[in-house]
């Protein structure tokens, strides 16, 4: 099947629709159009085995754009970002300042949940709230640093959205630091569109897709600090996410004019700002990612984060899984078309051309897929993040001399970024 048909209709034709096996009765038989469906099956099949050595040639090469933010596990960064104009406030919503009492498995900073599970959060509580950053041990996925302006201190709670381990580890600071009356405010990566659509949700879909900003939320209220809904309103990171596709599409058509060149410099500044560790190398690294307890509730996240998003926007997770299919199919059915109009499929010419057509458009896809998470969906969000986070500090009230801390509990890929933010007094738009 591998073998053009010789001989045949498609062969002598040469008609465009013979590519397809879609030639009339009168210039192809019955059997000479099965056999060329089949060829094109067996042709696809061949394309996708190209397709997955194209994208590791392509991976490979827009990692060396992204190097800098990649060596941010290894290594301190130091490359200055540009600021960015900010466009959100905080939503603050309304809490009881009277602490609810807690039930005896919160008591002594211990949360819901099992004496067993409670006995090992101590251990990393402690961790946690005595590390300096300089060396001292600290939780996994948890930093403390100070903010540049106000001197409050800020725990940053890097979670894997939905991960029960990461669920643990935020309630574990969040009592800590209520039991010890050192507690402000909450700052939890949500808004107002998105928070009130999770509230809106039964009680029972709650429970099941229990999240670390819910368990963070409720802490919160219960011992009367703020909580504050601190990142970008959904629909301007959308509108974010559409101005960065069509300013990427412009750039792949100026590459004369400095089109390609202003997407290198987007990607090498975003992904350094949003993924380098500050410049001792304090900061989430592959300790905190490779971590083995949050490794093995992975399972967990992948069901219950699309299930999720699902419940909460189903015309959107819809679109999205119909875009991802349909886009994976093109290299497919073009190297597929390719290498069945070949004379010889097999031959070196032939298999060239499929896998230069494969290799340039996944470097396509890559070329979007990183500009528009490293830029739209996390350095842009990183700066809302971080100004809200000091917004909350400034409401921080001292008492005996003593400051109380802000904990903020964000995805992984933002608390790096999040902290080299805080850490200057001039990064952040007023």
């Amino acid at each position: 099947h591998k073998q053009p048909i010789r001989g045949s209709a498609i062969e002598k034709s040469r008609h465009p629709s013979a590519l397809c096996g879609c030639i009339s009765p009168t210039t192809i038989s019955t059997n000479s159009r099965a056999s060329s469906s089949a060829a094109i099956g067996s042709n696809m099949a061949q394309a996708k085995a190209t397709r997955m050595t194209t994208m590791s040639v392509a991976l490979g090469a827009l990692l060396a754009c992204v190097l800098p933010g990649a060596k941010a596990f290894l290594a301190p960064a130091t490359t200055p970002r540009a600021p960015h104009g900010l466009g959100s406030a905080a939503v603050l919503l309304p809490v009881s300042r009277a602490p609810l009492p807690l039930s005896p498995s919160a008591q002594g900073g211990r949360f819901m949940g099992g004496a067993s599970a409670g006995n090992v959060g101590l251990r990393e509580a402690k961790c946690s709230l005595t590390s300096d950053g300089l060396g001292g041990e600290r939780m996994k996925g948890v930093l403390k640093v100070n903010d540049a302006v106000t001197g409050a201190p800020v725990y940053l709670v890097g979670a894997m959205h939905y991960n029960p381990v990461s669920i643990r580890r935020t309630r574990l600071t969040v009592q800590e630091l209520a039991n010890s009356g050192e507690l402000s405010a909450v700052v939890i990566e949500s808004c107002a569109s998105r928070w009130n659509s999770t509230l809106s949700q039964p009680t029972w879909v709650r429970s099941v897709l229990q999240s670390e900003m819910g368990a963070a939320a409720k802490l919160a209220q219960e011992n009367g600090a703020e909580l504050v809904l601190g990142d970008q309103p959904i629909e301007e990171t959308s509108e974010d996410m559409s101005n960065t596709l069509k300013q990427t599409v412009e750039d792949l058509k100026s590459p004369l004019t400095g089109g390609w060149r202003r997407i290198a410099a987007d990607v090498v500044r975003a992904g350094t700002s949003a993924l380098a560790p500050r410049k001792d190398g304090y900061g989430l690294g592959a300790q905190d990612i490779l971590d083995p307890a949050l490794i093995a509730a992975t399972p967990v996240t992948f069901l219950r984060y699309p299930l999720a998003w699902l419940i909460r926007a189903p015309q959107a997770a819809f679109t999205f899984v119909a875009a991802t299919v349909a886009v994976s199919l093109v290299p497919d059915v073009a190297n597929a078309l390719i290498l069945s109009a070949a004379d010889d499929p097999e031959s070196t010419s032939s298999l060239l051309l499929a896998y230069l057509a494969g290799l340039t458009f996944t470097t396509l896809e890559l070329v979007f897929i990183v500009r528009l998470f490293l830029v739209a969906l996390l350095d842009t969000r990183n700066e809302v993040l971080a100004a809200n986070i000091r917004d909350a500090c400034t409401r921080a009230t001292p008492s005996d001399g003593k400051t109380p801390a802000v904990v903020a509990v964000l995805g992984m890929a933002h608390v790096n970024g999040v902290q080299r933010m805080l850490q200057e007094e001039g990064a952040l738009k007023e």
